[in-house]
C-alpha cells in the first residue's frame, strides 16, 4: 500500500503523531497501538501544529499549508508560498502566536529561491480557513545560505521578565566539516 498522510498512534493513553511519505506492506505497533490514517492526499509533508483552535495545519515541502478540520483534509489550501524545495528546503516550520485567539498570526519559515537562496519566517493572518490576503509580512530574513545551513524556530513565553513577554525564538544550526 503506497501513501502520502498524517499517520496518528495512540496507546497507554499516549498520542503520537507523525508525517508520513513511505510505501508499507504492513506495520508492526507495540501492544495497545493502533494506527489510524488522518488525512490523506498530502504531498511531501514536512511538519504539522495543532491551532489553538484545534485544526491540524500541515506543511508540504513544495509551499502550501494544508488544513485538517474536523478530520476532513481541506481542498483549499491556506496559502501557497513560492519556495525552493530541493533536498531538505521549502516550507518547513510552522507556528502559532501564543494570542493567536485574538490576532490569528501564523509563523512560517521557508525557503527562498534563487537567485537570492536564503531563509525566511514570515508571519500571516488568518481570516478562517486561509490566509488573509495581502497579510504576508516578512520578520527575518537570514543571511544567504550555503547547502549545509539549517534552522528551527517556535514561539515560547519568556519567564524571566513581568509581565510574561511571548517571542518569536529562532534557532540556527550550522554543520561543520569534519577535519
Amino acid at each position: 500500500m503506497s501513501f502520502s498522510g498524517v499517520v496518528c498512534r495512540l496507546g497507554l493513553g499516549v498520542v503520537s503523531f507523525f508525517l508520513i511519505t513511505l510505501t508499507v506492506a504492513s506495520a508492526t505497533l507495540p501492544a495497545g497501538f493502533t494506527e489510524s490514517v488522518v488525512a490523506s492526499g498530502l504531498q511531501s509533508p514536512t511538519t504539522m501544529q495543532f491551532a489553538p483552535d484545534g485544526r491540524l495545519f500541515v506543511l508540504e515541502q513544495s509551499g502550501r499549508v494544508r488544513v485538517i478540520d474536523n478530520g476532513a483534509l481541506l481542498a483549499t489550501p491556506f496559502l501557497t508560498l513560492t519556495v525552493d524545495a530541493n533536498g531538505d528546503r521549502g516550507l518547513l516550520w510552522i507556528a502559532f502566536d501564543p494570542d493567536f485567539a485574538t490576532n490569528r498570526w501564523v509563523y512560517l519559515y521557508y525557503t527562498v529561491p534563487a537567485p537570492d537562496l536564503h531563509n525566511r519566517v514570515v508571519r500571516v493572518t488568518a481570516n478562517g480557513n486561509v490566509a488573509a490576503a495581502g497579510s504576508a509580512v516578512t520578520i527575518l530574513d537570514l543571511d544567504p545560505m550555503s547547502d549545509r545551513d539549517d534552522a528551527r524556530f517556535g514561539i515560547g513565553a519568556a519567564q524571566h521578565r513581568r509581565p510574561v513577554e511571548h517571542r518569536l525564538k529562532l534557532f540556527r544550526f550550522k554543520h561543520l566539516a569534519a577535519a
